[in-house]
């Protein structure tokens, strides 16, 4: 087929086609990696070329690397399922990398960096008029500062729970990241730990005994985890 073209064709954008598509070229490579960072090619298009350049890389063609570059340098994404795609990058490079601290801490920079303008640009509450987009934006933003250990939000986070008797007066898709919080970061974990072992015991919502499960299996503490084993 011939392309007469000036511009490199960016294929199978719409994720019509059932193949991956993989640019050779260096040229071509970093051009359309440009493309995505300065979101020249629609939504679709950029979750679908980020979604060919992670199952390459699964197949060893196609470098973990170059693509935490493109996350990198994407922090005012607009879209929450491009951000997935990225989500899925970070994952990958921390399967990777477990128990090496020094590359850990790169990975917590990279979190705290990239969700940083959204984590300022949307705060914690939700408003009358956010779209579902925005809302699932906000989540990642928040979950991203706190796993990336971002100052602002732990402190946040941890105000939040010192302030409520209950994590059920939290809001629901915040309860299991606040009490996570808590339990990795607090100045007492392990009263933190009794706590949400009480609630989870006493409450009649399987909602929030989902969320201080989900809190309390985050746990770095051995002491707290054992605790957890033994209960």
């Amino acid at each position: 087929i011939e392309y007469k073209d000036k511009s490199e064709p960016v294929l199978n954008q719409n994720g019509s086609g059932h193949f991956v598509v993989n640019y050779t070229d260096i040229e071509t490579k970093n051009n359309i990696k440009q493309k995505i960072i300065n979101r020249e090619i629609n939504s679709a298009g950029r979750i679908n070329v980020l979604n060919d350049m992670l199952l390459l890389n699964q197949n060893g063609e196609y470098p973990l690397a170059d693509i935490i570059d493109i996350v990198d340098e994407c922090d005012e994404e607009p879209r929450e399922a491009v951000w997935s795609m990225f989500g899925r990058a970070i994952g990958f490079a921390s399967l990777l990398t477990e128990g090496d601290e020094t590359t850990e801490e790169q990975i917590k920079k990279l979190k705290t960096k990239t969700s940083q303008y959204w984590f300022e640009e949307l705060g914690w509450d939700d408003n009358e008029d956010d779209d579902p987009n925005t809302k699932l934006l906000r989540r990642t933003a928040l979950g991203l500062s706190i796993s990336g250990e971002n100052k602002s939000a732990l402190q946040d986070a941890l105000s939040k729970f010192e302030k409520v008797k209950s994590i059920e007066e939290l809001p629901a898709e915040q309860r299991s990241l606040i009490a996570g919080t808590a339990i990795r970061f607090s100045k007492n974990k392990m009263a933190v730990a009794d706590s949400l072992m009480d609630e989870y015991v006493k409450s009649t919502n399987p909602d929030v005994q989902h969320s201080i499960a989900g809190a309390l299996c985050s746990t770095r503490d051995e002491n707290i985890a054992k605790k957890i084993i033994s209960w």
